[in-house]
């Protein structure tokens, strides 16, 4: 992952590359399997559109790439997607979290939904977890072709023990699962000390009843 030279409005646009080239398709499938291929994506606090672009060059069928109604987020999200030479199968929407309507309205309904460290302030789990059930009920009444329930694949840094979700995924009518995964050699890994990757957590949430 690069940061372009280029900065839009004062902040950074990103560029998925491996070894110093732009990234193919080999390098962010496993960010999404095994439900990447022909599946519709949405990533939600989208940022700089890490997960939602890498999940594009994996071969997704579209991306929808979700933030708050901001237009400078907005517009550094539509320069990543010109950069990474995306705009055929991804999009920019505004979904600020909690906003039911918004959700509803994001189209297609995506299979499978992104979010990268969204469990930050206590305050937006409930707000996260609203959003992230429309987005799944959504899909499951489409009815995604590849047969897969729709799943919210989310990774997040356990910063207390007294924090949890479980209460809002019971709210809600959600289950998680934790996905185990290993750092790659090299990159961002090797800066990280061993007690801050044992924080680092994969969840992969559905729907309780499916």
């Amino acid at each position: 992952m690069w940061a372009h030279p280029d900065a839009v409005r004062g902040r950074h646009v990103l560029e998925v590359r491996e070894g110093g080239r732009p990234a193919q398709p080999s390098f962010a499938a496993a960010a999404n399997a095994p439900h990447s291929a022909r599946c519709h994506h949405t990533q939600i606090g989208a940022g700089t559109g890490l997960a939602g672009l890498a999940a594009a060059r994996a071969g997704a069928a579209s991306v929808t790439l979700t933030d708050r109604a901001d237009a400078t987020v907005l517009g550094n999200l539509a320069a990543a997607v010109r950069l990474n030479g995306c705009g055929d199968s991804v999009r920019v929407q505004a979904l600020p979290w909690g906003d039911v309507e918004a959700a509803a309205a994001v189209a297609p309904a995506p299979g499978v939904v992104l979010g990268a460290d969204c469990f930050y302030h206590v305050s937006d789990f409930d707000h996260v977890l609203a959003t992230v059930t429309v987005l799944l009920r959504q899909a499951a009444a489409a009815a995604e072709p590849t047969g897969n329930p729709p799943v919210f694949l989310t990774c997040y840094q356990e910063r207390s023990s007294r924090r949890t979700i479980q209460h809002l995924l019971d709210f809600w009518g959600l289950r998680a699962e934790a996905v185990a995964w290993q750092p790659t050699g090299g990159g961002l890994s090797a800066d990280l000390s061993d007690a801050v990757l044992d924080s680092l957590h994969l969840l992969c949430i559905q729907l309780a009843t499916t």
